[in-house]
């Protein structure tokens, strides 16, 4: 990889900061872990009103940016099970 062109009298990059290494050699691909939440820990700050007040202001005013339809029945499977663990009566 080359350092893209820069103006003349720019500072230049320090060795360190290369793009070659910022990332190792060939295919870069980041790593994520995921594991479970437990409900409670999920819902925590359930109870404070100022907090429910403005979620419901946000729902409101623009409810396409916070609630949209599983893209399929085993999604709304999941979420439903994830639900019923919070609520048993939904």
């Amino acid at each position: 990889m080359t350092e893209p062109a820069r103006e003349p009298g720019s500072p230049r990059l320090p060795p360190v900061l290369t793009l070659e290494k910022l990332f190792p050699p060939g295919d870069y691909r980041p790593a994520m872990r995921l594991s479970p939440l437990d409900v409670a820990e999920y819902f925590k700050n359930a109870g404070c009103p100022e907090l429910l007040a403005a979620r419901q202001r946000l729902l409101a005013s623009t409810p396409e940016d916070f609630v949209c339809e599983c893209a399929s029945e085993h999604d709304r499977t999941v979420v439903a099970k994830f639900a019923r663990r919070w609520n048993p009566d939904l």
